[in-house]
């Protein structure tokens, strides 16, 4: 997973897999910050990375999944799928863009955004600026109104708890 745990934050590695700053989250669902990251740096800028986007072999995938948070990325990967990137709670940029284009053999991005108002924003405008830059983009389609993310449907449904695709292929 392209987080290091310390204690309980999360350590952000750029797409070498280098340490560029951390993360620490609130499991208070009433709190109003969920995210406390390391402040914008010459080594840390969020709107130049992607969560996770260092973990997998990006010169074998030919789609990625995009989501917004750091725990939809780990809830993906509990499921088996390694191809998951996460904007950290910023606006997709051409940055970003552009750290994907890097390798031509990713044709295909699915996006699994949040679940509200604002996910839903954020999808039309991100789905334009992929297909501006020749990608395929497809959408999952919106799940029940009562989960918020992907993470938060994989653990009321409990997904968590059934074998993941590479534990299913040893069975």
């Amino acid at each position: 997973i392209s987080a290091c745990l310390v204690g309980s934050e999360m350590c952000i590695r750029d797409r070498h897999g280098n340490i560029g700053g951390f993360s620490g989250r609130t499991l208070n669902k009433n709190e109003k910050i969920k995210y406390i990251n390391t402040k914008t740096t010459k080594v840390f800028k969020k709107d130049n990375l992607l969560f996770n986007f260092f973990a997998f072999n990006k010169s074998s995938v030919e789609e990625i999944y995009i989501v917004e948070g750091y725990m939809d990325v780990f809830a993906l990967r509990r499921l088996g799928i390694e191809n998951v990137v996460a904007s950290m709670g910023t606006s997709f940029n051409q940055n970003q863009i552009n750290l994907i284009k890097k390798f031509p053999k990713i044709k295909r991005i699915i996006l699994c955004l949040d679940n509200d108002f604002p996910g839903s924003e954020a999808t039309i405008a991100l789905t334009e600026k992929l297909m501006k830059n020749g990608f395929d983009v497809f959408l999952v389609k919106p799940y029940n109104r009562k989960y918020k993310d992907v993470d938060e449907l994989s653990r009321a449904c409990l997904l968590y708890t059934s074998p993941s695709p590479r534990d299913r292929q040893k069975s």
